[in-house]
């Protein structure tokens, strides 16, 4: 049986809803149907539209799939006011002069516009009939006025600044009102994990009773080092119940720009435990978020008091989320390079013996690797497939098999002497006894893989013959081996 966190009633059928744990206004996916009823939720709806509105740049630069349109920004560009779509299309606000002269008025227009021609068909129409208003004021014939109309339309594409991807300037702020909003994003991810209600009743009063001071106090940013993932943009939530400190603690990231910390208890008794939430939000997964942070009452302390020096750790955090919407282009060269190094450290392994493990293997190599690299870790994840995919269609396993199969058959070889050696030391007296003894046990070799015995058997002439050499003429070594086994 379910209860509203809130208020107390059993959830029903009829009065249990779906509650977003992470607003679907930032994108949020993680949802439940155990928190609330349909009445409490509805008193929620002014913490989640508080956080949406502190992260509307986030979100429409990101653009998440969700229910609902994402919110536009306003932006400028050398001096020109415009509104950004958060499917990247902008356009220019109003700027409609009209200056009257001796012969009449002079109507004048600032714009600019993407490629999108809605926009700019709209802003157009909308100018041409401030010019009609004009033109019937000062009693301009028909005629004569479908003539300046057509004449301003001219102008008016002509005149259209377009610029491909520019440098805008634009401006966001968090406020507290998002702790607040954090709070209860925390609070319900804790209870969707059924623990225990009771470590949390008093932050849960905190939201009942607006204690906004308090809600505050026990918030704060936080941006630890390398505890978030930065190879995409996500939301994580990172719970932690520690006993030996006394502490039940969430750290909480929104797009990797707003980080925060919650203290959510400061005498926490129960259970060890850690649990955490991340979902990469461009490429539409949920990820393990593998990394953990332990903290004393010293350090929680210290942390909620420090006040207003974060700008720095916010001003970071945005200059990695910017990137990713950078127009770049991507170096083939570079890519090769970060390939063959990591075909290499993989040919540097332990050898693998069949052909999906060995796909599978260069793939996570490869894509660990791309996703460590500031430039490709900006590409979406299936794009990142495709360059991989184009990688191994010519870095086959019979290419591995190519590269690694020398080692492995010289492994082979070695054991076959070492045993001989080991069965009959005196054979070390008669080094063309050995090699031919050693050969035919080697010519009849035979592994479980099956591209490494059509490599033996392709290469097994060549083969015979390098061992044959190596027995007969490494003299140094084989008077070692005599002298190690006292043989004379």
């Amino acid at each position: 049986m379910n209860f509203c966190f809130y208020c107390g009633e059993v959830l029903t059928k009829k009065n249990e809803t779906l509650e977003h744990i992470i607003p679907n206004g930032i994108g949020g996916k993680l949802t439940s149907k155990k928190l609330l009823c349909k009445n409490c939720n509805n008193v929620f709806s002014k913490y989640d539209a508080d956080l949406c509105e502190n992260l509307r740049f986030c979100t429409n630069f990101l653009n998440p799939k969700r229910r609902g349109k994402n919110p536009s920004i306003k932006m400028q560009f050398d001096g020109i006011p415009l509104i950004r779509e958060a499917d990247g299309e902008y356009y220019s606000e109003d700027i409609i002069k009209i200056e009257p002269e001796r012969k009449g008025v002079v109507i004048s227009y600032k714009g600019m516009f993407s490629s999108d021609e809605k926009h700019k068909q709209l802003k157009k129409q909308k100018i041409l009939n401030v010019c009609r208003g004009q033109i019937k004021k000062l009693n301009i014939p028909v005629d004569e006025e479908e003539k300046i109309i057509n004449e301003f339309a001219d102008k008016f594409e002509k005149s259209i600044i377009d610029i491909k991807n520019p440098c805008m300037g634009f401006r966001t702020q968090f406020n507290e009102k998002s702790f607040y909003s954090s709070l209860k994003v925390v609070l319900e991810f804790y209870l969707n994990n059924n623990f225990d209600i009771a470590f949390v009743n008093e932050k849960i009063n905190f939201l009942k009773e607006l204690k906004f001071k308090e809600m505050r106090d026990c918030t704060n940013y936080f941006y630890p080092k390398d505890f978030y993932s930065t190879d995409s943009i996500y939301h994580t939530i990172f719970l932690k119940g520690d006993n030996k400190n006394k502490l039940l603690f969430a750290c909480i990231s929104f797009y990797g720009t707003l980080n925060l910390i919650i203290s959510l208890n400061t005498n926490y008794i129960g259970e060890d435990f850690e649990k955490s939430y991340c979902y990469d939000l461009r490429n539409h997964v949920e990820k393990q978020h593998s990394k953990s942070i332990t903290l004393t009452q010293s350090d929680m302390q210290n942390i909620l008091k420090e006040r207003g020096i974060h700008n720095k750790d916010i001003e970071k955090a945005f200059n990695a989320f910017i990137p990713f919407f950078q127009e770049r282009e991507f170096n083939a060269d570079k890519f090769m390079k970060i390939s063959e190094n990591s075909f290499k450290s993989l040919m540097s392994k332990n050898f693998i013996d069949d052909p999906i493990s060995y796909t599978n293997q260069i793939k996570a190599l490869l894509f660990k690797s791309l996703k460590e690299d500031d430039e490709y870790k900006c590409m979406l994840d299936e794009n990142l497939e495709r360059l991989i995919n184009m990688f191994l269609a010519y870095k086959t396993y019979d290419v591995y098999i190519e590269n690694c199969a020398p080692y492995f058959i010289s492994n082979i070889f070695s054991s076959i002497l070492a045993e001989e050696i080991t069965k009959n030391p005196n054979i070390l007296k008669d080094r063309e006894t050995l090699s031919k003894v050693v050969c035919a046990q080697f010519c009849e070799t035979k592994t479980n893989n099956q591209s490494i015995n059509i490599y033996l058997k392709r290469n097994r002439h060549n083969l015979e013959d390098k061992y044959r050499e190596f027995i007969n003429q490494n003299d140094d070594l084989f008077i070692r081996f005599q002298q190690l086994l006292k043989i004379t």
